[in-house]
């Protein structure tokens, strides 16, 4: 019939048929992107034209043309013409397809970023986690953390102290790695302190959490109202109830619990953003308990001063005891 086709001899009915069947199987048919689809209307009939200069057509129409203008007048042997139709007709669904992928390629997984947030001695932070998650960061902290949580896990890595209040995914555990620990929760309230001069502790408000050692095999659940801490070689020892002066900071407040004051300069250094050197050696094993509601540094070293009997100097954000 095609062959008829080409040579003018079908009936109008036959006629029909291979005009329909065109319609159905050119790159104008709805199986294959339009030209008109990529905004240029013109890359249709260049393909067409290139695929018939490459079957050695005699005569040059796009397949819109070859439909609407009746029978050709090209001489092809019967084999021939017929494979070169189904040929072109093959050819230009592919390339037309090849060039729809590449000017408009499906969109790959765009690459993760890991956004780092650093807070410095003396200001405190607080920002919301992609997943919902709100995080309380203290001085002198970083966090880090990718721009979108993959879908079956969570992950961020801390240095210095956070409170994370976790919004709940059962599918998805939210984990804290840190320098020596792993902390895993599916949805809770908790501190973790992790400052490199320090013990590692994790305080638990709400919920539990799973407190596991990075280099050593070994765990602890910590439900809500208790603690736990992590030791020189990677063992952990529970604490029963949470150190009030732990969760303090987040509202500002500054608490010490009978601690010595070699501790207490590492906490004012992190709150104030200073210095502190003690000139006295026995100063440093003395204790104190007390504490301060977002007081300025001059009057929490006046009363520390008064309490613990020594003497201090603040210059160019340097204090120096003794």
């Amino acid at each position: 019939m095609l062959q008829r086709y080409h040579e003018g001899l079908c009936s109008p009915e036959e006629r029909d048929a291979v005009i329909a069947w065109l319609n159905e199987t050119t790159p104008s048919a709805t199986s294959h992107p339009s030209p008109a689809e990529d905004d240029d209307p013109d890359i249709g009939d260049r393909i067409w034209q290139r695929i018939q200069d490459n079957q050695g057509l005699q005569q040059h129409q796009s397949p819109k043309e070859s439909v609407t203008t009746g029978p050709r007048s090209i001489k092809f042997k019967p084999i021939i013409r017929v494979a070169a139709i189904f040929l072109a007709v093959l050819s230009v669904g592919t390339l037309l397809l090849f060039l729809k992928k590449n000017k408009n390629p499906v969109d790959a997984p765009a690459a993760q970023i890991t956004r780092t947030v650093e807070i410095p001695n003396g200001k405190k932070g607080q920002l919301t986690l992609p997943d919902g998650t709100v995080v309380y960061l203290n001085a002198g902290s970083t966090l880090r953390y990718p721009d979108r949580f993959p879908a079956d896990s969570r992950e961020v890595y801390l240095v210095g102290e956070a409170y994370f209040d976790v919004t709940a995914d059962s599918k998805r555990p939210f984990r804290i790695t840190t320098d020596q620990t792993v902390t895993e929760v599916l949805g809770t309230a908790f501190n973790l302190t992790a400052y490199p001069d320090e013990q590692q502790t994790v305080l638990v408000e709400q919920g539990s959490v799973r407190f596991a050692s990075l280099h050593a095999s070994k765990e602890l659940v910590v439900h809500a109202g208790e603690g736990a801490r992590y030791q020189t070689g990677g063992s952990l020892t529970s604490i029963d109830n949470i150190p009030t002066d732990r969760l303090a900071w987040k509202t500002n407040n500054l608490v010490f619990n009978n601690h010595r004051l070699a501790d207490i300069a590492k906490r004012i250094q992190r709150w104030y953003g200073v210095t502190v050197e003690i000139k006295r050696e026995e100063l440093n094993t003395m204790t104190f308990t007390g504490s301060f509601d977002n007081a300025a540094l001059k009057e929490l070293m006046d009363d520390l001063s008064f309490v613990m009997q020594f003497r201090y100097q603040i210059i160019n954000q340097h204090i120096t005891i003794y």
